[in-house]
């Protein structure tokens, strides 16, 4: 037998509590659809209920199959009454959420319950945000907590220059990911500048995001 180069290991675990158990390990074995689907059968078979998995952006074609669903769900093959959801590769779309504010501003509406019919377009979103539609969400918003925080006593004490001029292996951290958009900069923001609402609630949104990646990872 030649040494193998890829390992392939799925593991299962609970979505309330801590457990947590491999269930399925091959060698130079790609996931695939049907390969997963054999494996949850067993598992559903041994009692338990599967409701989705979470996977890296490494396996290409199974990515394919995947962006094939709609809204990143799909019914069961062996529980047709059940929904089953799909979850990329959470953590890297936390920190590319997270540089691509800091680098390259996000442009929001300021309202995030009201229907939005198209996207803002080059020719109409200066008008948008001189009227106040739309607000931005980037570095200088984060900027202001460590400007205010010359104190003893700190409104974000997590947060770093650090944070914000993310070095290479910087942007390999999902825990400076999570600390940047957090409850507390949400927080910080809105205390700082009462105005600035519409930021800290897109802030906080994303925080939220992160606890149920947090669950399901």
């Amino acid at each position: 037998y030649k040494p193998a180069t890829k390992l392939q290991l799925m593991v299962v675990r609970g979505l309330i509590t801590k457990w947590k158990m491999p269930v399925y390990i091959g060698f130079d074995q790609p996931m695939t659809h049907d390969l997963m689907w054999s494996i949850m059968r067993e598992i559903e078979a041994k009692g338990f209920r599967v409701w989705g998995a979470t996977f890296d952006l490494g396996n290409k074609k199974f990515q394919s199959n995947v962006a094939s669903t709609q809204y990143l769900k799909g019914k069961e093959p062996f529980a047709p009454d059940r929904w089953f959801y799909y979850n990329p590769d959470p953590p890297h779309l936390q920190k590319s959420f997270r540089e691509h504010c800091l680098y390259k501003t996000y442009i929001i509406p300021k309202d995030p319950y009201s229907k939005v019919f198209g996207q803002p377009s080059g020719r109409n979103i200066d008008m948008l945000l001189d009227c106040g539609d739309y607000v931005k969400l980037g570095k200088d918003h984060f900027q202001l907590i460590l400007d205010s925080d010359q104190a003893e006593f700190k409104i974000h004490h997590k947060l770093t220059p650090a944070h914000l001029e993310v070095a290479n292996s910087g942007k390999c951290s999902v825990r400076m990911a999570a600390q940047v958009m957090s409850a507390s900069s949400a927080a910080a923001i809105e205390f700082l500048r009462p105005e600035w609402k519409s930021q800290a609630t897109a802030i906080m949104t994303v925080n939220n995001v992160r606890f149920w990646f947090t669950v399901v990872l």
